[in-house]
């Protein structure tokens, strides 16, 4: 790799804080023989070209990467960082061809621990136009930038700028490894702070403690802020106030469905599915048409762990507000106390037994915020009210998970074993103790399970379940389906070019898969009987409590084709977790039989005010945040197949982190359980024209993409 020769410069908008800047690499691709990215930096399976004259992003040359013969998640460059530092990424990128909608992301890593990290992470506009994106963060040993994408794309790129800044003197201590802990983003991360903000150059004696007694971060201000325990009281009465301003949305029957007299169809009693005109709708039970535009969890009550940093508080005196956590991930995969300032917060603002008037709290405001649907987690005894329309959050029952030497993707778990003995069983005991909730006509339908880890590619988890021990329940099962086929294990050792000594030594070798046409045959064979006993057995168990109630799936976060398949055989409606920017073409893979989608979680997060991170779909404005919401509901309310969207969530998660250490401004209320009323009254307007823009069938999303306009008049 060529050296790259430093220059130190003066950087005046952080001069108080950031001393110097070093500017690793600058380049603008005008000089065709000396581009300097091409000697540091590793390109995918990609092809290169120079983009020059007025097809240039600016200036008179440009680089364009073409990966749009790609599929899955491709690394379209990827810088190395190779030494410790505070360092700032700076890209212009125009989308040129993208076929298949594929997302495009600016990344910036480390590694920890032999893993990869998150630091910084900018998702590109789908828009066709230039945009400039900037990453930034503290890189403690090694990591890289990186431009990927979900499938294939073409895309070009200008004007690439990597700095490193030299940390403040007096708050140097918080740019070192594990100065913070149990935090997806830290209160020095880029998107949030930038390089000015006064506390980094707070020493550890002026910032800690650094979360007030509201679960708050102390050494920030923005508009809502609870600075008193008096501060609820008036919050409660603003909100009255703008609620009676505003009133109700209009033609509306009483679970939100369209009041139209032309549009009237068959009262079941209960929410069914129907296709008009070449669209999927969702039915009311009195026969109205009905979107479900939803948010998940109202009155789920999250904590923060405070297990080895309890001085990162100001007040945990409250001990009824301690918790004892048996699971978590990442720092806190152990048992950890934890601290709800959420529930203390709500104690606060409504008294003790504020569940008595928080039903009624999340009911006006979904009124008037316009939602039809309450989500996933959403709390039992605001469900059990009956009135608002919801979707019913069950699981499946117990499986062994797979103990196997082959590499799985696993985020929340393991890959679970559907053979495990006693799995219908314990499934259909499991489903029936949510019988009242299936059983009300406010159920709009029944999730089982969400985000199972499927693998991306067939036949990974059947390797996988090869290299799994002998007492693994699918691996008994599969050897007796060979046994049935093939009878002897000679026979097997034929068809499969394998060596097995016998069927003890197949259930005990972790170390061979098949690469034989008739081994590939059986595995598929066996993988798509998996998949079927999955689907069907939830089916039949929510079925057996509610033979009418919708089945809305596992909530698909990880696409494999064949599971969609089988899926779309035994859902009434398929259902996707989904970050993206829009979905105005989403659909199921080829080949799933004809059913309606619905969205189980979608979100934009913004880091202008007191947490750290963005979500899953970072903006850095609540004016941005606000956009976005607006084109991807309008894209889910235009598309054909999807019948409704829920975002995720109610309540922003905790400044310093979840049990997976996931801090994210998300909420349509904060911490302290005040709305965020401009992202609120866009939920508003959007539900005001939720059923005229299904109702006409327009992709105004795709225009406004190219056009590059807002579509929701402010």
């Amino acid at each position: 790799m060529k050296k790259i020769i430093f220059t130190i410069i003066y950087f005046a908008a952080a001069a108080q804080l950031f001393s110097s800047t070093e500017i690793l690499l600058k380049e603008n691709f005008e000089n065709p023989d000396k581009n300097e990215i091409l000697n540091v930096a590793k390109f995918g399976s990609v092809s290169l070209k120079e983009v020059v004259g007025d097809s240039a992003i600016a200036g008179n040359a440009s680089l364009e990467i073409d990966a749009s013969v790609e599929r899955g998640w491709t690394s379209l460059v990827k810088i190395p960082l190779t030494s410790k530092g505070n360092y700032k990424f700076t890209v212009k990128c125009k989308i040129l061809e993208n076929p298949r909608n594929a997302n495009v992301y600016v990344a910036m890593r480390q590694m920890t621990n032999g893993e990869k990290n998150r630091v910084s992470l900018k998702k590109l506009s789908n828009k066709k136009q230039a945009q400039t994106v900037s990453v930034g963060g503290v890189i403690f040993n090694e990591g890289e930038l990186e431009i990927i994408s979900n499938d294939g794309i073409k895309i070009a790129i200008d004007d690439i700028l990597i700095e490193k800044f030299s940390a403040p003197t007096k708050g140097a201590w918080m740019f070192e490894e594990n100065a913070f802990i149990g935090m997806r983003y830290e209160p020095t991360n880029f998107d949030f702070c930038g390089f000015d903000a006064p506390f980094l150059n707070y020493s550890k004696d002026e910032f800690f403690p650094f979360i007030d007694r509201f679960g708050q971060f102390k050494h920030k201000d923005w508009e809502g802020k609870i600075h008193s325990v008096e501060d609820f009281k008036k919050r409660i009465e603003e909100e009255k106030k703008i609620y009676r301003k505003i009133g109700n949305i209009s033609k509306r029957d009483k679970y939100f469905g369209l009041i139209d007299p032309d549009r009237k169809y068959e009262a079941t009693g209960r929410f069914r599915t129907q296709k008009i005109d070449g669209k999927w709708w969702l039915i009311t039970p009195d026969g109205n048409l009905f979107y479900s535009f939803g948010i998940t969890c109202a009155g789920n009550i999250d904590s923060t762990p405070i297990t080895d940093r309890e001085f990162y508080f100001e007040d945990l005196s409250d001990a009824r507000f301690l918790r004892k956590n048996q699971y978590g991930l990442h720092y806190y995969k152990k048992k950890h106390d934890s601290y709800s300032f959420l529930e203390r917060n709500l104690v606060e603002k409504y008294g003790e037994n504020y569940r008595d008037v928080y039903g009624e709290v999340t009911d006006e405001r979904m009124r008037k915020w316009g939602f039809t649907t309450y989500g996933c987690w959403t709390q039992p005894y605001i469900l059990r009210r009956g009135n608002i329309p919801y979707t019913a959050m069950t699981n499946s029952g117990k499986k062994m998970p797979y103990k196997t030497d082959v590499e799985m993707y696993a985020y929340w778990h393991a890959f679970p074993d559907v053979f495990t003995p006693g799995f219908r069983e314990s499934t259909f005991n499991s489903i029936a103790k949510n019988a009242d909730l299936l059983r009300s006509p406010a159920c709009v339908g029944v999730f089982v399970d969400n985000e199972i880890p499927w693998q991306f590619k067939t036949l990974t988890t059947i390797r996988a379940l090869l290299g799994c021990n002998a007492d693994q329940p699918g691996k008994i099962e599969f050897m007796g389906d060979l046994k049935k086929k093939y009878g002897t294990i000679e026979n097997l050792n034929k068809a499969w070019k394998s060596t097995y000594k016998d069927w003890n030594d197949f259930l005990s070798r972790k170390d061979f898969s098949p690469d034989t046409k008739a081994g590939t045959a059986d595995m598929l064979a066996f993988e798509e009987k998996m998949y079927v006993l999955y689907f069907e057995t939830c089916r039949a168990a929510v079925k057996a409590v509610s033979p009418d109630v919708l089945y809305l799936g596992c909530r698909f976060a990880w696409r494999n084709p064949l599971v969609e398949k089988i899926a779309s055989r035994y859902c009434d409606v398929i259902s996707y977790n989904v970050y993206t920017d829009n979905i105005t073409k989403f659909s199921s893979v080829k080949g799933c039989e004809d059913k309606p989608i619905i969205i189980g979680e979608f979100h934009f997060g913004n880091t202008d005010k007191g947490v750290y991170g963005g979500g899953l779909n970072s903006r850095c404005t609540v004016k941005e945040r606000k956009q976005a919401f607006e084109e991807y509901s309008i894209s889910a309310f235009e598309n054909p197949k999807v019948v409704g969207a829920h975002w995720f969530q109610w309540f922003d998660l905790c400044t310093t982190g979840r049990f997976n250490e996931a801090n994210y401004a998300i909420g349509f209320v904060d911490i302290c359980d005040t709305p965020d009323y401009v992202i609120s009254k866009a939920s508003r307007k959007l539900s005001q024209k939720m059923y005229k823009l299904r109702l006409a069938g327009k992709q105004s999303t795709v225009q406004s993409m190219e056009k590059g306009k807002a579509v929701i008049d402010d």
